[in-house]
């Protein structure tokens, strides 16, 4: 659900800033890249594609960044 911190198979970890197609596959904003370090700006990830679905959700302390709601759930990022 939004709000939800995941995973993603492309080694990124994010927070889900809406629904997708279905259920297991929403929007989600990617806040820390595969390297471990923050990203300057989040970036979109579509989890219906394979490279970047949804591995697991992980804890919030896993994601050490945080963004303002009014970002991360705006039409655009």
């Amino acid at each position: 659900p939004p709000g939800a911190f995941v995973a993603l198979q492309s080694g990124e970890l994010g927070v889900a800033v809406r629904r997708g197609e279905s259920a297991s596959t929403p929007v989600v904003a990617a806040l820390v890249g595969r390297s471990g370090e923050p990203l300057m700006q989040p970036v979109l990830r579509d989890t219906a594609h394979k490279a970047h679905a949804v591995a697991q959700t992980v804890a919030d302390s896993r994601v050490q960044v945080r963004v303002g709601p009014e970002r991360l759930f705006a039409d655009r990022l």
